[in-house]
C-alpha cells in the first residue's frame, strides 16, 4: 500500500508496522494515514522507539484517530468569567499588561525554577497571565524532593500563555521548570483539566480562541510547532528548540536552515558559505564562539553514523565529531593554553575530550554535561567554578583536582 510505503520511508519499517497494526481502517482511504503523520510529525526514524520507550502507544493511537475524525472535542460551555471559575477552583487571576507586570513573580520562583518567561519580553509574542492559589507563598521548594509536575507545589502558582496569532497557541506553566517533564504543560495545557468551563470563559472574555483543541498528545524530547507538527530536538533554551535536521524552532515557529549552507549542532549555527559560527539567541555565551572565528577552511567527512566536522583555522585545528542527531560526541582542539567562561555550557551529549595544550579554563566549563566518558587535558592546571559541575560528586576543589581522581570519579559515573 503506498501509504505505508511513505510512512517507511520517513519513519522507519518499525513505524510503519506500528500502523499496519493500530489503523488499518485508516488504511482503506488512501493517503489519509500518511497525510495525517506528516502533518503531525516532522520525518524521523526515532519516532517509534520514542513513542515504544515512553509507554505512549495508546496516547499515539487516540491522537491519529482523532485527527483522522476531523471532529472537535466537547468544550464544557461556560456561563461565569475566568476569574469567577479560577476563584472556584481555588486561584486568583492576574493579566500581565507589562514586562514590569511578569517580573513581580519572579521572586516567587526557586532560583533553579526561573521560567525563561522573566528573561525575555515575552509580552511582544504572547499574552501572559498568572494564576495562584492563596497559600502559594507559604510553600517551599526545598520541601518537595520528588517534583510532580501539578503537585501541590507545582500547580500552586501557574503561568497561562497565549501566543499572539490566530491559532492562540495555549501553554500553562507549572512553577517547577527543569525538575519535572514538559513543564511548559501544566495541565497537559488544557484550561478545561483546571476546571470545566474554563476554555470558553477566555475564549468569550479574552477572544482566546483556541483552534486544534484535539491535539492533546506529547511526547519527551518532541517540541510542536505553530502548525502543531512535532519535531525531535536536542536541546531546549530559553524557549527554543535545537532540532534534528538543521532545524530550530522559535516560539512555535520552525526554521529550517539549508543544509548546503548551513549546519546546525547543538546550539550552534555554522555558516559554511561565510566560515563563521552563529549563535541563533544572543542571550547566550559560549567560548566556543570566540574560538570559531577567522576560519580557514571547513571540511566534513559523512560516516554511517557520524559525521566529522574539521575546521582549519590559522593557529590551529578543531575537530567536532556528531552523532546522527547532529550533537558533538567528540571535541579535539591542538592549540591555545586557555579556553574562557562558559564553554559547551548546555552540551550534554559529549563523550570525548580532547585538549593537549590547554593549561587552564574558564568558569563553567561543560557545565551540564553528565554524559563524558573519556578525556585527555594532560597540561591542565587550573580551573573555575562550575567545571564540570553536573558531572562530579563529590564536587572538585583545587586541592584534590588531578588526573587520578578525575579518572576515578569517570570510572565510577561510567558504571
Amino acid at each position: 500500500m503506498e501509504d505505508l510505503k511513505v510512512i517507511k520511508k520517513k519513519f522507519g519499517e518499525d513505524m510503519m508496522r506500528l500502523c499496519r497494526k493500530l489503523f488499518p481502517s485508516l488504511l482503506e482511504e488512501k493517503g489519509l494515514l500518511s497525510h495525517i503523520m506528516l502533518s503531525s510529525f516532522y520525518p524521523n526514524h526515532d519516532l517509534y522507539t520514542d513513542i515504544v520507550n515512553n509507554h505512549l502507544l495508546k496516547d499515539f493511537a487516540s491522537f491519529i484517530n482523532n485527527k483522522a475524525q476531523k471532529t472537535n472535542i466537547l468544550i464544557p460551555k461556560a456561563n461565569k468569567t475566568p476569574q469567577e471559575l479560577l476563584k472556584e477552583a481555588g486561584y486568583s487571576l492576574f493579566e500581565c499588561k507589562s514586562q514590569e507586570d511578569i517580573l513581580k513573580f519572579k521572586k516567587f520562583y526557586d532560583p533553579k525554577e526561573v521560567l525563561c518567561t522573566f528573561e525575555e519580553e515575552r509580552l511582544k509574542t504572547h499574552y501572559v497571565f498568572f494564576a495562584f492559589k492563596e497559600d502559594f507563598q507559604k510553600l517551599k521548594r526545598k520541601d518537595f524532593k520528588n517534583p510532580i509536575r501539578e503537585d501541590e507545589y507545582g500547580s500552586s502558582l501557574i503561568s497561562i500563555q497565549f501566543s499572539k496569532d490566530n491559532n492562540h497557541f495555549l501553554s500553562i506553566k507549572s512553577r517547577y521548570n527543569h525538575a519535572v517533564y514538559n513543564g511548559d504543560a501544566a495541565f497537559s495545557n488544557n484550561l478545561d483539566n483546571i476546571i470545566p468551563g474554563l476554555t470558553d470563559a477566555f475564549a468569550k472574555d479574552y477572544g482566546m480562541v483556541q483552534k486544534n483543541l484535539h491535539t492533546t498528545f506529547s511526547i519527551p524530547g518532541y517540541c510542536m510547532s505553530g502548525n502543531y507538527k512535532f519535531y525531535k530536538y536536542n536541546y531546549r533554551i530559553n524557549n527554543i528548540y535545537y532540532c534534528t535536521d538543521n532545524i530550530i524552532v522559535d516560539h512555535y515557529i520552525a526554521h529550517q536552515y539549508d543544509k548546503e549552507k548551513y549546519l546546525v549542532f547543538d546550539y550552534f549555527i555554522l555558516d559554511l558559505v561565510s566560515k563563521k559560527l552563529l549563535l541563533y539567541d544572543s542571550y547566550i555565551n559560549d567560548a566556543l564562539s570566540l574560538i570559531l572565528f577567522n576560519i580557514d577552511k571547513i571540511d566534513i567527512i559523512k560516516k554511517k553514523e557520524e559525521k566529522e566536522v574539521i575546521i582549519t583555522l590559522p593557529y590551529g585545528m578543531i575537530v567536532l565529531t556528531l552523532n546522527k542527531e547532529n550533537q558533538i560526541i567528540k571535541y579535539y582542539q591542538d592549540f591555545a593554553e586557555y579556553i574562557g567562561d562558559y564553554f559547551l555550557f548546555y552540551n550534554n551529549s559529549l563523550q570525548n575530550i580532547i585538549l593537549p595544550t590547554i593549561k587552564s579554563v574558564g568558569e563553567c566549563f561543560m557545565y551540564m554535561n553528565t554524559t563524558l566518558k573519556s578525556f585527555d587535558m594532560p597540561n591542565l592546571s587550573s580551573y573555575r567554578k562550575g567545571f564540570f559541575y553536573n558531572l562530579f560528586v563529590p564536587k572538585l576543589s583545587k586541592k584534590n583536582f588531578n588526573e587520578t581522581y578525575i579518572t576515578r570519579t569517570l570510572r565510577r559515573v561510567e558504571k
